[in-house]
């Protein structure tokens, strides 16, 4: 790789709910390093390390793809990082005013949106959510960064309820199935991205035009994925579905994996030597005549985390440009590689439960939830030490020395809601989320020397060149591409210049986190969404049709549970109560733990490896 050829990245956006504001921390500093480096150059700074990198890919799913949606226009404005000291407004950062000044739990129950029999869409009020989403583009317009591709790739990835019907012939019978998990793909370009355009999952994606960006009213094509979005983070029952209009092409021309009839093997070199090859086809999907009047399929879709969390394969597909391509994944030769934000990076609780039917219910969302992350193939490559394709940042923060915080963030607490309930918390995140991409770009994001990305630093004088060694500058142990074993001092692939070098301070732990989530009053908030929910379910009853077995039956069910309903809403919401109460115990949330790493100043994101993140 020539000095000047671009190392390219694609950005994998975990689901979140109240994460995200972690999430968009790890943008906004990305942002301002890139920015940085690439002003340094711009201006011929002496000693400005001379590569490239280029953005090629964004992948969100859940809360990262509101977050996936926020940064694709970020990327094409003027933007104002956060710093300690400074508030920046929504249209110089929509990333910090969407996800620590404007979502709260207090909009979120609010009764207006059931106010005059309006229908019962969702449990939380999703206006303020709407509100930050049609904001999305409304920014300062600026060019095109030049670390962003010319074409830029958005996968947002959503469950579609409807399904996606497929009927197939097997000689002696037909097996009927659908598919559920569903996904929309977008591409940010300037110019028309149609022509000379390889397929790659569908043949046509969504065009996003840079001169829409910064208009008050969202043009068609960011309106699509403002939807998108808005779908993917829609969490079951607790926000709203939202319904996706596509055209039937989308999913007659979408290719598939069909094993090959004969296996064939890849050269090592391209990443490859595993046998077994696929071809990629359109299998047509078969909708009935009541299901698709017309040309354009019309469903609801919720939250992609249900189905696909961590959409990594759509990075690779993106960086790789066809669909059955790999990247190289040898130190020495690597010219790309995926970065996975994971902000609940949590690890997930056996799931406990007897043989009831009851037990058995409440144990199937946690279990859905650990299905859609389960991606063992994907993740297994970001954890291998030889392979330096796949990397991730995640939550973590240092308490002294040897010790860390269980719950790094407060995004984690409370089933992920936790940073909801104040603006302290999604701030501490968000910084956080600053904090650990600086060190993550510092200490881990890294390639060795005989890499010919590296040849630029080679180039530079000794005491510049170790500015942007990892590792202390001592060397560590690969494998190359011949499978040699080498040792060799590695470098930075995004270098930070002295501009963003210093080490950003700890965020400051919110110890009164009870205090303050106590003052709301959230008592009152709570009971007043909850009765706000009955009387809407009762009215919708009352409104039922008298056949017995559509409408009576159930109609005459709601109304007598009714009253208990108002008993049960006191049990729910003192329960609620005493589980804040509990998850925001100081003692609860300043919990430690040791965890293999080296000594650092805020020590590194969760690591798959001592050599990758």
């Amino acid at each position: 790789m020539a000095d000047k050829t671009p190392f390219e990245i694609g950005l994998v956006l975990s689901g979140t709910v109240s994460a995200g504001a972690y999430t968009a921390g790890v943008m906004d500093f990305l942002i301002e390093a890139l920015d940085a480096w690439y002003k340094n150059k711009s201006e011929n700074v002496k000693d400005t390390p001379t590569h490239d990198v280029l953005i090629r890919v964004l992948a969100g799913t859940s809360g990262g793809a509101l977050t996936a949606a926020v940064a694709s226009a970020a990327l094409y404005s003027k933007y104002m990082p956060r710093h300690d000291g400074e508030r920046p407004d929504g249209k110089n950062n929509r990333l910090y005013t969407s996800w620590v000044r404007d979502i709260d739990i207090e909009p979120l129950l609010e009764t207006d949106d059931l106010a005059n029999n309006q229908p019962l869409l969702s449990a939380l009020n999703c206006k303020i959510i709407d509100q930050i989403s049609e904001r999305i583009a409304y920014v300062i317009p600026d060019a095109r960064r030049a670390y962003v591709a010319e074409s830029l790739d958005i996968y947002l990835t959503f469950t579609n309820l409807d399904g996606v019907p497929y009927n197939i012939d097997l000689g002696n019978g037909t097996h009927y199935m659908r598919e559920h998990a569903d996904y929309r793909h977008f591409i940010l370009s300037t110019n028309d991205p149609y022509t000379d355009r390889t397929q790659l999952t569908d043949d046509q994606p969504i065009w996003l035009e840079p001169k829409d960006i910064g208009s008050v009213r969202l043009s068609q094509s960011w309106q699509d994925l403002r939807m998108a979005a808005l779908a993917s983070s829609a969490l079951p029952a607790g926000l709203k579905s939202r319904q996706i209009v596509r055209s039937l092409d989308d999913y007659n021309k979408r290719l598939y994996a069909i094993p090959a009839d004969t296996p064939c093997q890849k050269a090592a070199g391209e990443g490859g030597g595993e046998i077994g090859c696929v071809t990629y086809s359109p299998i047509p999907p078969t909708f009935s005549e009541e299901e698709l009047p017309g040309s354009q399929y019309k469903f609801q879709a919720v939250d992609g985390g249900m189905a696909n969390n961590d959409p990594l394969e759509f990075a690779r597909l993106g960086l790789t440009r066809e669909p059955e391509g790999r990247n190289i994944r040898f130190a020495n030769l690597a010219t790309k590689a995926v970065i996975m934000v994971a902000a609940l990076n949590s690890k997930p609780t056996p799931i406990k439960y007897g043989p009831t039917l009851m037990e058995a219910v409440k144990a199937m969302l946690p279990t859905f939830l650990d299905h859609g992350r389960f991606k063992l193939s994907e993740l297994k490559l970001a954890a291998s030490k030889d392979v330096y394709t796949r990397f991730m940042i995640a939550p973590t923060e240092k308490r002294e020395p040897d010790t860390y915080y269980k719950n790094p963030i407060y995004g984690a607490v409370l089933q992920a809601f936790g940073a909801f309930l104040h603006e302290e918390l999604r701030k501490h995140d968000y910084m956080l989320g600053r904090r650990n991409c600086q060190r993550f770009l510092a200490e881990h994001f890294d390639l060795p020397e005989t890499n010919p990305l590296c040849a630029g630093y080679l180039a530079l004088p000794e005491a510049e060149r170790k500015k942007y060694q990892t590792n202390h500058g001592l060397p560590k142990e690969y494998k190359n591409d011949q499978g040699v074993t080498e040792s060799k001092v590695f470098y930075s692939i995004i270098p930070l210049v002295d501009s963003v070098r210093d080490a950003l301070p700890k965020p400051t732990r919110v110890t009164n986190a009870l205090v303050l989530v106590m003052k709301r009053d959230l008592k009152s908030m709570i009971h007043k969404r909850l009765n706000a929910l009955i009387d809407c379910i009762k009215n919708e009853a009352q409104k039922m049709p008298d056949d017995f077995w559509k409408g009576l039956g159930l109609r005459a069910f709601l109304l007598v549970f009714t009253p208990f309903a108002l008993v049960l809403k006191n049990i729910i919401v003192d329960w609620m109560i005493d589980e804040i109460k509990r998850q925001f115990n100081p003692a609860k949330l300043d919990e430690t733990q040791t965890k293999p790493g080296k000594p650092g100043d805020g020590g590194p994101p969760v690591q798959m490896d001592s050599a990758k993140v």
